[in-house]
C-alpha cells in the first residue's frame, strides 16, 4: 500500500498543466483558503491510514476498495470545503486531486497515485455515483468536514464514517 514517489511532478505534463489551470483560475486568498483546508483533508486521510486501516471492518477491504472508500468520503470534505470557496467545479477536483497524487513524493505515501490514477479513480466513481451508498458516504465526508470546520474539538471525525460497517462494506460491491 505504501511507496516511493517515482516521478517528478515538475515533469509531468498533465500535473503541470492542473497546477496552471488552477493558479490562473483562483486569486491568492482562494489559493490560501483551498491550502488550508486541503491540509485539514490531507490529515483525516493520513489519520485513515494510520489508525483506522486495519480496524474490525477496514481490514475486510482490499487496498484498493480502503482507498475508493477514502476517496468518496474525501470527495464530500472537499466538496463541503468549497461551500465557501467560489470557484468552478473543475479547480474544486483538481485541488483534491493533487491531495491524493503522492506518488510523485519523496518519501513514503499512501495512495501511491499520479494524477492520471487520481483521475481515473474519479471517473469510476463518477459512474457509481447515483448509488445510494456512495451518496451516504458522500454525505459523511461532509459531516466530518462540518464538524472540522466548527473547531468542535474532534480531531478525527473520519472517524465516525469508518465506524459504519454497513455503510463502509459497500464499497465491495464495485
Amino acid at each position: 500500500m505504501f511507496g516511493f514517489g517515482k516521478r517528478d511532478c515538475r515533469k509531468d505534463d498533465l500535473f503541470m498543466s492542473i497546477s496552471r489551470q488552477i493558479d490562473e483560475g483562483t486569486n491568492e486568498d482562494q489559493r490560501e483558503k483551498m491550502l488550508a483546508g486541503s491540509n485539514m483533508i490531507g490529515m483525516q486521510s493520513g489519520l485513515a491510514f494510520k489508525l483506522l486501516r486495519n480496524n474490525s471492518v477496514t481490514s475486510q477491504l482490499s487496498d484498493d476498495e480502503f482507498k475508493l472508500f477514502l476517496v468518496i468520503v474525501m470527495q464530500g470534505m472537499n466538496d463541503a470545503l468549497f461551500e465557501k470557496i467560489d470557484v468552478n467545479n473543475e479547480i474544486k477536483s483538481m485541488s483534491l486531486a493533487f491531495l491524493i497524487a503522492d506518488g510523485y513524493k519523496n518519501f513514503a505515501n499512501e495512495f501511491n497515485y499520479y494524477i492520471e490514477d487520481v483521475l481515473s479513480i474519479f471517473e469510476k466513481i463518477s459512474k457509481i455515483s447515483s448509488e445510494e451508498w456512495v451518496q451516504q458516504v458522500f454525505l459523511e465526508g461532509k459531516k466530518a468536514w462540518n464538524i472540522i470546520a466548527e473547531n468542535t474539538g474532534d480531531m478525527m471525525p473520519i472517524g465516525d464514517v469508518f465506524e459504519n460497517e454497513e455503510l463502509v462494506l459497500k464499497v465491495k460491491q464495485v
